[in-house]
C-alpha cells in the first residue's frame, strides 16, 4: 500500500486533510493508498522543515510520497529562494519557491505545496456553509461574496496585507475558526471530492510544467458547482 503524507502546519491543516482530503483519496483507490498528516505543531525554521520532510521520506514501512501544506505567510527566514522572489507577483513567488524546496529536498517522492494565504482562503472559496451556521448574517455574507467576486481573481488572490480570516470577521464577528471551519469542511467533503475529481487532468506530475492544481482556483466556478 502507498502512502501519502502530507506535512501539515497545523491542527486545521491536519483536520482538512484528514477529514476531505483522506476520505477522497482512499475511497478512489481501497486498498492501494493511505493518507496521513504529520503535524508540525508550528515549525520555526527551514532547516527544522527539511529535517521533518526527510524523516518522512525515511520512514519504514511501505513506500511514501511527500508533500507539505503550510502557509506561504509564515516560512521562515532561512527558507530556500526566499530573497531572489521578494519582488515576484505571490503567486509566481509561490510557483517558485515551491520549486526551490522541492529541488533542495532531492528526492522523486517529495512535491511541495505552499498556500498562498492561510487556512481561511480555503473558506472563502464558498460561503454558502458559513450562512447556514449564521443566517442571521446572510446580509453581510452576501455583501462578502459580491466584494470577493469583484475584487479577486481567486481566493489565494486576497491582499494578504488582511488575511482572509479579517475578510471573513467583518462578516460574521462571532467566527471562530475550529468551530466554523471544521462544520464546513465536513458540509462540503462530498462536493468538493466531486470537484477535484473533476480537475485531476489537471494536475501536473512531480516537476512538471502543467498547471498548479489547488483547492482555490476560482470562487464563481466553486459557486456553480456547489450551489
Amino acid at each position: 500500500m502507498r502512502r501519502l503524507l502530507v506535512a501539515a502546519e497545523g491542527l486545521t491543516e491536519v483536520n482538512f486533510v484528514t477529514q476531505l482530503l483522506k476520505p477522497h483519496l482512499e475511497t478512489r483507490a481501497p486498498g492501494q493508498i493511505m493518507v496521513r498528516a504529520p503535524n508540525l505543531k508550528g515549525y520555526r525554521t527551514y532547516a527544522g522543515l527539511k529535517k521533518f520532510v526527510k524523516n518522512l521520506l525515511a520512514s519504514p514501512g511501505s513506500e511514501a510520497s511527500v508533500t507539505t501544506m503550510i502557509d506561504l505567510f509564515r516560512i521562515p527566514g532561512d527558507f530556500p529562494g526566499l530573497a531572489e522572489t521578494s519582488h515576484d507577483p505571490p503567486a509566481l513567488r509561490v510557483r517558485r519557491l515551491e520549486q526551490h524546496f522541492t529541488e533542495d529536498i532531492g528526492d522523486c517522492r517529495f512535491s511541495s505545496y505552499l498556500q498562498l494565504h492561510e487556512f481561511e482562503a480555503l473558506l472563502l472559496a464558498d460561503l454558502t456553509p458559513l450562512v447556514e451556521q449564521h443566517p442571521n448574517r446572510r446580509k453581510e455574507i452576501s455583501e462578502l461574496a459580491k466584494r470577493l467576486d469583484r475584487d479577486f481573481e481567486s481566493p489565494e488572490h486576497v491582499n494578504w496585507l488582511r488575511p482572509p480570516s479579517y475578510w471573513i470577521k467583518d462578516a460574521v464577528p462571532e467566527y471562530n475558526k475550529t468551530v466554523d471551519g471544521h462544520y464546513r469542511l465536513q458540509h462540503r467533503t462530498a462536493q468538493t471530492a466531486r470537484t477535484l475529481s473533476s480537475l485531476r487532468a489537471m494536475a501536473p506530475a512531480p516537476g512538471g510544467s502543467g498547471p498548479r492544481l489547488t483547492p482555490f482556483l476560482h470562487f464563481r466556478y466553486y459557486r456553480n458547482r456547489f450551489r
